[in-house]
């Protein structure tokens, strides 16, 4: 659910990551020209963006439930 509109998981996912990444450029963690891949995001500066936390969902779901 986002605000009050049921989405699935991989509108989600997919938003996010996007976001996620533009987020990262605009604030200075990824380089403004030249071609980035995937491949050379930290994954841990990935999921600590505001965006990138909803991959990160499934485990602190994991250690709410333990």
């Amino acid at each position: 659910r986002v605000g009050n509109i049921v989405r699935s998981a991989i509108q989600i996912t997919t938003a996010s990551g996007i976001c996620a990444v533009l987020d990262m450029l605009a604030d200075g963690s990824l380089p403004a020209k030249g071609f980035v891949r995937q491949e050379d995001i930290a994954l841990d500066a990935f999921l600590a963006n505001r965006f990138g936390r909803a991959y990160a969902q499934h485990e602190m779901v994991s250690r709410l439930a333990s």
